[in-house]
């Protein structure tokens, strides 16, 4: 804000904006008012739930601060401010005609020009959203359909939800807004478009919203005692859209597409996977809201008496509506006089969760400046007022990470940063100067690690020992472990570029006709001996299919991988085809255990989309290609090199692929994990294994 003199604060004080009232085409004009949080926080106390209009209470707008390229204004005091035009329009949006509004917006309640006040004001966030009166989160203007959207969103879960297959996810509604789920309407009321109809990509271009993916909106939406959700003139309460999200029996999958980033439908598979998180964003929010919040979240209109802006609602007052922690060892010993619970931990269930455990379960989020990928959780982190966290705007991004990360690897379960860190592009890519260790919130993230995948114990039973090197530069992180093999061969098999075809599965096949290839020029390879006692084969169709996305999902037996495969290999050129005169052969072979022609056909287009849908899984959930090693094969990270090391590090769920680094001798770096088959379940870390030092930066 250039040009406007703020009145200074002190230490627990904090800014409101007292917004004139006016008509929507009024320019706005407000007044900041200094006031002790604790006065708001005193009074929000008096009262269980939602505040009443009597309190000295204020709102909080949670919005997405949008472009400068088209700046807009607000006179303060006689000054004018310029604000963003999305700013300038969520507050004409919230004004109200008859009086003034008192709201907090951190554009301008917060000098952004002083860092030393950006960073005491970050601090008291928590303190700020959960003693406001509630939030109202302005998510843009109308467009893309966005009201009836917001219509169709409430009337889906209304319909579906009652359904007596979804028992599951009706007492989980019930149990998270303490309310009971109204019956399913009845007659035209209850009907739905059908699956396809353009309404429904209206509602997935409403999901896709700007305002859904920011990561200060994490804080914003848990801590608020309620929420208002304002888009163009019509303003929800957050519960009349977020069971909507639930995961449902019937049906399973809802009918509103997945798009990209543009608002179109995806048509590639690896699009497909990677825009799911849009599905699970709003869901993880109102799961974290829970039972807390039981006043004041109901979805009915008349239940509400909300307040509006002229925008709003032109005018009037209606609207429409088993992991054990790990011991780690001295390190932990040393710095766990240092830890402390937050003093309110027990009296606010939703400030009761860790750092680490936030920045691994709120990735799929943007941010403008990076570091707030690290500062816009502390208000909802039980261990957010450490002073190793406390918000430095003066540093670099690499500084912050850094200085977060030794402080996290403290942590019980630190150990999951590794599988989420490495320098292949998928994971991190970032420049040399960057931790390997460190997962880079600032690269495309995957939710699902190989540990998650495979269910893997690869160091067993052991603990996760770390420390840092006092006498070499903070960013080299010490662990032990133990190498198991060194990569020799590179298959390239799945090829990220098919993923992206019209037709995957089509290309999968032809890279697992590529695969059979590859494997004929390994001499005897089918019946090699692999070291778990299979045959080469056996052990590469297994490594292939690792993937489960679900914990029960059995693995599927080999005698149908080696019948995909056969499939898959019979004829170079092809749609899947089993009445392809080259997989007669096959065709018998089922015929003679007692199946008809058809019963055979089927077998063979079973068989091998299974195959086929394992594999896409594995590469466009985890971004791995086949490997083969001096003894072993794996699913390494795309991205790995010949002469790159296997190694099984103390407590540490998967192998890592370690490569030795170019510009510090004795030094390695992290390329990521892998899925080596034979070593999944602590077979390297037997008993009598000795670990050795490794020295990662």
């Amino acid at each position: 804000m250039a040009g406007f003199d703020h009145t200074a604060l002190g230490e627990r004080d904090f800014r409101i904006l007292s917004l004139a009232p006016g008509k929507f085409d009024e320019p706005l004009k407000g007044e900041l008012i200094v006031r002790p949080i604790d006065l708001y926080i005193d009074e929000a106390s008096k009262h269980d739930g939602e505040l009443p209009e009597s309190a000295d209470s204020y709102e909080a707008v949670s919005y997405v601060w949008g472009s400068n390229d088209t700046p807009r204004s607000i006179t303060i005091s006689s000054t004018e401010v310029s604000i963003t035009e999305n700013l300038f329009t969520c507050l004409k949006r919230v004004r109200l005609q008859d009086r003034p509004r008192q709201l907090w917006v951190d554009a301008l309640c917060i000098n952004q020009a002083n860092a030393a006040e950006k960073q005491a004001q970050v601090m008291l966030m928590h303190d700020i959203y959960v003693s406001a009166r509630r939030a109202l989160a302005y998510l843009g203007e109308e467009a893309d359909g966005s009201s009836d959207a917001m219509d169709l969103i409430e009337k889906y879960w209304r319909v579906s939800i009652p359904n007596e297959l979804n028992a599951g996810a009706r007492a989980f509604m019930e149990d998270s807004l303490g309310k009971p789920v109204p019956d399913a309407p009845t007659g035209a009321e209850a009907e739905l478009p059908a699956e396809g109809d353009k309404r429904w990509l209206a509602v997935s271009r409403f999901w896709n919203r700007a305002w859904f993916k920011r990561v200060w909106i994490v804080q914003e939406f848990i801590l608020a005692r309620d929420v208002l959700m304002i888009c163009g003139e019509k303003t929800v309460n957050w519960a009349q859209l977020w069971p909507a999200t639930i995961a449902l029996e019937e049906p399973e999958s809802p009918p509103w597409p997945l798009i990209d980033e543009k608002g179109e439908e995806v048509e590639s598979a690896a699009d497909l996977m990677a825009n799911m998180a849009q599905r699970l964003r709003f869901y993880q929010l109102g799961a974290m809201r829970g039972n807390a919040q039981e006043d004041g979240c109901c979805g009915d209109d008349d239940e509400h008496d909300h307040e509006h802006g002229d925008g709003c609602c032109g005018g009037d007052d209606e609207h429409e509506h088993d992991h054990e922690g790990h011991d780690h060892g001295k390190e932990a010993a040393e710095g766990s006089e240092e830890e402390w619970e937050s003093e309110d931990e027990d009296d606010d269930p939703k400030r009761s969760t860790e750092l680490l455990s936030l920045l691994l379960s709120f990735r799929e989020v943007e941010a403008a400046d990076p570091r707030d990928y690290y500062f816009a959780l502390l208000g909802l982190a039980a261990d957010g007022d450490r002073e190793e966290f406390r918000p430095d705007y003066s540093e670099k991004f690499e500084e912050t990470a850094l200085r977060f990360g030794r402080t996290l690897f403290h942590e019980p379960f630190s150990e999951e940063l590794l599988d989420h860190a490495g320098i292949a592009e998928h994971l991190n890519g970032s420049a040399n100067k960057f931790p390997s260790w460190l997962p880079d919130f600032r690269r495309p993230w995957h939710r699902m690690t190989v540990a998650d995948a495979a269910e893997s114990e690869a160091a067993g039973e052991t603990d996760f020992d770390f420390g840092f090197d006092p006498n070499d530069d903070e960013d080299v992180l010490l662990l032990k472990g133990v190498k198991v093999d060194t990569l020799a061969q590179m298959s390239g098999v799945p090829r990220a570029a098919h993923l992206h075809a019209d037709r995957p599965s089509i290309w999968v096949k032809k890279d697992i006709l590529t695969l059979s290839k590859i494997l004929e020029k390994i001499p005897g390879f089918e019946k090699a001996t692999y070291p778990t006692g299979e045959s080469g084969l056996e052990a590469v169709l297994r490594t292939l299919t690792f993937f489960r996305a679900e914990a029960e999902e059995e693995e599927v037996p080999m005698a149908t991988l080696k019948l995909a495969y056969r499939f898959c290999t019979a004829v170079e050129e092809d749609d899947l085809d089993p009445e392809r005169a080259e997989r007669d052969v096959l065709r018998r072979e089922i015929e003679l255990a007692g199946r008809s022609a058809e019963e055979a056909n089927e077998a063979l287009v079973a068989a091998a989309q299974i195959l086929i849908n394992r594999v896409f899984t594995t590469r466009s959930a985890l971004d791995l290609v086949l490997a083969k090693g001096e003894k072993y094969v794996a699913m390494v990270p795309d991205g790995c090199e010949a002469g790159d090391e296997v190694w099984v590090m103390k407590g540490c769920n998967a192998p890592f692929v370690l490569r030795k680094s170019a510009e510090r001798e004795g030094l390695r770096r992290i390329v990521g994990t892998a899925y080596v088959h034979g070593i999944m379940d602590g077979e390297a870390v037997e008993e009598g294994v000795e670990f050795e030092p490794v020295s990662i930066h």
